[in-house]
């Protein structure tokens, strides 16, 4: 899976997973880090002073070193890996889909290849991901050392799952994504590590900024519990 899709999925399963409460007109509030300044923000991120956020990027300067010289996708606020071909290290990478500023693990199904071992499915997607897992079939999937995958996806490469079934306990499938995540619901507050969970719209709550920082400011920076 891409890694730009990858952290967007990772952002939503955090922003939930580390705790809402209810919002007056219904919404949810998450505790999320905040900042008024580059300071206030863990080593590698910048505060986006606008919406009191930290992120990895808000402008080009920002995104510096390998795998981030696209610039900054600034309605995601990440870096982008590449503008082109010689902005990806090689061997690793084979050049730079340009569409999505993301560097290539592979160009054909010869780079899924070393002195006759294939690597992963032995088999490039060219269509979307550019890595060795191209498939038609679920067990295209599994047969390989290491495998993190299970099914072949709707797309034609590997995904971690279709269903909940495919999942690891305690975890669920984000069908979206394809990916299995920690589950974000609770049913009592045992599920919630420390916060309430409001049983009635299966989250877990943050009550106010003091519990959010009391809880996750171990982690760096400034937490507060924010609207969704």
């Amino acid at each position: 899976m891409r890694k730009n899709i990858v952290l967007v999925a990772a952002a939503i399963v955090l922003a939930l997973a580390l705790g809402a409460c209810s919002d007056d007109d219904g919404g949810i509030k998450v505790c999320q880090p905040t900042c008024a300044a580059n300071a206030d923000c863990t080593t590698g991120l910048v505060c986006d002073t606008a919406n009191a956020k930290c992120v990895q990027c808000v402008a080009d300067a920002d995104c510096t070193g390998d795998l981030k010289k696209g610039g900054c996708d600034t309605a995601k606020n990440i870096c982008k890996q590449c503008k082109a071909d010689g902005d990806c290290p090689t061997p690793t990478y084979k050049g730079c889909d340009t569409g999505t500023g993301m560097c290539k693990m592979c160009a054909s199904d010869t780079d899924c290849e070393i002195s006759s071992v294939k690597i992963m499915t032995g088999k490039c997607d060219t269509s979307k991901s550019w890595m060795c897992l191209k498939c038609t079939a679920d067990a295209d999937c599994t047969g390989f050392t290491g495998s993190t995958y299970k099914r072949c996806g709707s797309a034609g490469y590997c995904v971690m799952c279709k269903d909940n079934a495919d999942c690891d306990a305690g975890k669920e499938c984000n069908t979206t994504y394809e990916m299995c995540m920690s589950k974000t619901g609770c049913t009592s507050d045992a599920d919630c590590s420390g916060l309430t969970c409001n049983t009635s719209k299966g989250y877990c709550e943050c009550k106010n900024d003091g519990e959010c920082q009391s809880k996750f400011g171990t982690l760096g920076g400034k937490w507060a519990c924010k609207s969704m």
